[in-house]
């Protein structure tokens, strides 16, 4: 994640310079008097539309617990929760609409800014181990995430050169995740699973550079990076069908957490 924050970092101020460039008006030859060109301000409101990419991480841990007379052993619990260590790779597209508002005072513009997006992040992953207690039967975990939309509130600050806006922006990001888990084995044909489906509230934090095409139509690109907080499921529903019983004893904790990074464009009209 701090490789692509820094290349995206790299990658703006670039085009940000250049944008700033592009802003100059040579002199004519032999004349000392510089072309006019309409005073820009990027103060007022503005909304628009995104569109970008999200590659993700997610690390997610299921363990079950020991319960006396249940079915693991001892041995199986630690086994398994070490195998149930899974780091998994969710990634989509992404794009929706802002608004916000800007104050410039100076070469410094303020702002406040929210979007709603489309999050189209989704993966798995499986893993299968052999139980130390009985090295003919194998069991095996998956975890699965999806994401549906992302939605942020953030203020903004800025430097201004002319048509160009550098600027940083953190605030508060709000996610719709899917979390799941399935547990099997070959054993005793045991089966548990869990899956939980929430809104989860984390930190944005981005930068990026815009450019005034003109006095009202800006285009953008931008990085973000969003940080969601674990979040913890349980189930009680370990059955088995050799013989056909059920072990509620043995709980079962999935834990999972999320980073993204997403690199996108957008254009707004500012009114």
């Amino acid at each position: 994640m701090r490789k692509s924050f820094f290349l995206a970092l790299s990658l703006i101020t670039s085009l940000a310079n250049a944008a700033a460039a592009a802003d100059l008006h040579a002199t004519k030859p032999g004349s000392m008097k510089l072309n006019a060109v309409p005073l820009m301000t990027w103060t007022g409101f503005y909304a628009g539309a995104q569109l970008g990419y999200a590659l993700g991480l997610s690390q997610t841990s299921t363990s079950p617990t020991f319960a006396t007379g249940g079915y693991f052993a001892p041995s199986s619990v630690a086994v398994i929760a070490d195998v149930g260590n899974q780091n998994i790779n969710p990634t989509g597209l992404t794009g929706g609409a802002h608004a916000g508002y800007n104050l410039q005072l100076g070469n410094v513009v303020y702002g406040i800014e929210g979007d709603l997006s489309y999050f189209a992040q989704k993966a798995s992953k499986t893993t299968t181990f052999i139980y130390p207690y009985c090295t003919t039967s194998a069991f095996t975990n998956k975890s699965s995430l999806s994401t549906n939309w992302l939605g942020t509130l953030r203020p903004r600050i800025g430097y201004a050169s002319g048509a160009s806006l550098f600027y940083v922006t953190g605030g508060l990001a709000i996610i719709d995740q899917t979390s799941s888990f399935d547990f099997s084995d070959t054993g005793a044909g045991a089966k548990a699973n869990g899956s939980a489906k929430s809104t989860v509230y984390g930190m944005a934090l981005g930068l990026g550079t815009e450019y005034a095409v003109n006095q009202h139509v800006l285009v953008r690109l931008e990085y973000m990076n969003v940080t969601m907080p674990t979040k913890t499921l349980t189930s009680t529903n370990l059955t088995t069908t050799t013989p056909i019983a059920s072990y509620p004893g043995n709980v079962f904790e999935h834990k999972t957490n999320m980073t993204s990074d997403i690199l996108r464009g957008g254009a707004s009209y500012k009114f």
